[in-house]
């Protein structure tokens, strides 16, 4: 994956022209050496990489200083809004500006030196310098997934390590004492290094080569190229994004996710993955396509079978709309014609609830008293009549007892005949709904 590491300049940002501001960047591949190259917001984001890569932001080193403390005993160091001024308390004495204007991050390994009770060393800087740009990057669509220092502390623990600003100032980071001391590289800076300076003791990007070779020989310097440079400072283990700029939970998740989504998208090693999920994509288009002609063709042929059939049963039809309609109602006006009544007309219903109440009134037990009715009505389908004179069901069990005995009772008759019976109970008044049966 494509890593771009974004070095931040000294000044505040201006609102105003942030979009003529020039950034010094490396881009980091695992098939390429970086260059710096000088961009500005809108030229980084119109590179095709810029959507992809995993953005990592460089702290100048003369914009931090660091500072050794030994952190208390009990104090959360996740998960607590108040860390910040603790440690702003806690380096009261060392900062030389009001502690509540600096961003303090502690170091990688901060827990373990807290439960050893061992001496810690802090990165600090101006705070609002550091969230003016974060959130300017931000606001462009660039979302820092760490913020790290231009040399980190196991870099110089090797050899001190020189390089050029943006204005082509070099500079000079050594480990004194255990933390990062920056200084301009000129002579008086051999105060820092060791005498007589041994052979190759110094780390010198390419562009500072020629200046520490100037003031301290060129057996003192090894070139360090831009590649390794950046290979020592990307897979450093600090970050100090931390506090207010710490990723929670839930951004942590979407970064990764946007990250898995990119290397779906880009990287090499899925590109058969993703050839395979367009031919996938692509069969499954055809499929579904066949299939939606196939049922189209199948419902046109059932379509025009049943037309066909409407109109050799009728052939008074000429203009065939809705074929089961039309084919009904031509079948009642034959039968009225016919002076033949169909199954759910009136008459039919009625004498089919004739016979199955006079059924009812002498076997039944379930009477209280004469049946009586209380209304008729009818739908053109079906007939319902509400009844009364059955004892009051108590439950839910009872009343369905009584269905199912009504129903034992009743359907020898009114299969015979073609019809069938719903029952619905309200206390002792019942609905029996009647309907032809389903041919």
């Amino acid at each position: 994956m494509h890593q771009i590491l974004l070095l931040l300049p000294t000044s505040l940002p201006q609102a105003n022209s942030a979009s003529e501001q020039r950034f010094t960047l490396w881009t980091l591949a695992a098939d390429g050496s970086p260059q710096a190259q000088r961009w500005s917001l809108p030229e980084l984001l119109a590179q095709p990489q810029a959507s992809r890569a995993e953005l990592l932001l460089l702290l100048p080193m003369h914009s931090l200083s660091w500072h050794t403390s030994t952190l208390p005993a009990g104090l959360r160091l996740t998960g607590d809004s108040r860390l910040l001024p603790l440690l702003q308390n806690l380096l009261e004495e060392q900062l030389l500006q009001e502690p509540g204007s600096y961003h303090i991050a502690l170091p990688p390994q901060a827990s373990a030196q807290q439960q050893a009770a061992q001496p810690s060393l802090l990165a600090a800087c101006q705070h609002d310098w550091l969230h003016q740009w974060v959130e300017l990057l931000e606001h462009n669509g660039l979302s820092a997934a760490r913020i790290l220092p231009f040399a980190p502390p196991e870099l110089l623990a090797n050899a001190p390590l020189c390089w050029e600003d943006e204005q082509h100032q070099p500079w000079l980071a050594v480990l004194h004492h255990g933390q990062p001391l920056t200084l301009p590289m000129q002579a008086s800076a051999a105060a820092y290094l060791p005498q007589p300076l041994p052979p190759a003791h110094l780390q010198c990007l390419p562009a500072a080569a020629a200046e520490a070779s100037r003031l301290w020989g060129s057996d003192a310097v090894a070139l360090l190229p831009d590649a390794a440079w950046a290979q020592a400072v990307s897979s450093s283990a600090w970050n100090l994004a931390q506090h207010r700029l710490a990723a929670g939970r839930k951004q942590r998740l979407q970064r990764q996710g946007r990250k898995l989504w990119q290397d779906l998208l880009a990287a090499p090693q899925w590109r058969s993955t993703r050839w395979g999920v367009v031919a996938l994509a692509a069969v499954a288009v055809l499929g579904l396509n066949a299939r939606w002609w196939w049922a189209s063709h199948s419902l046109a042929q059932q379509q025009a079978a049943v037309q066909q059939a409407t109109q050799q049963a009728f052939p008074e039809l000429t203009v065939i709309v809705d074929a089961p309609l039309q084919m009904q109602r031509a079948l009642q006006t034959l039968r009225q014609q016919a002076r033949v009544m169909a199954a759910d007309d009136l008459l039919p219903l009625l004498s089919v609830a004739g016979q199955a109440l006079q059924e009812l009134s002498t076997t039944n037990t379930a009477l209280t008293e004469p049946l009586r009715i209380s209304r008729i009505s009818y739908n053109g389908e079906r007939l319902i009549l509400s009844l009364s004179g059955f004892a009051p069901a108590s439950n839910a069990a009872q009343s369905a007892q009584l269905h199912t005995q009504l129903h034992t009772q009743l359907e020898p008759l009114l299969s015979s005949r073609g019809y069938r019976l719903l029952l619905e109970s309200n206390g002792a008044e019942q609905q029996w709904v009647f309907t032809p049966a389903a041919p």
